[in-house]
């Protein structure tokens, strides 16, 4: 089944264990991990910051600014 990503757009596929609610693409879910993250590291908040980065890296390993913000 496919599903069209409200913020971009694409055509992405639902795998079996998905919630038919997904309405972001994984690299628009891993760009909005990603800002969770910065902005909680911009509050100080390194330790919750950490797995929102990690989370964006499982949905996207090549999300370069994920890969940068969680410092590899």
């Amino acid at each position: 089944m496919q599903r069209s990503c409200t913020n971009c757009g694409r055509l992405f596929d639902l795998a079996q264990q998905d919630s038919i609610a997904a309405v972001q693409c994984p690299a628009c879910e891993a760009d909005e991990h990603n800002r969770r993250g910065v902005g909680l590291s911009k509050q100080g908040l390194y330790r919750r910051a950490l797995p929102e980065f990690d989370h964006a890296l499982r949905l996207a390993p090549g999300h370069a600014q994920a890969r940068n913000n969680r410092g590899y």
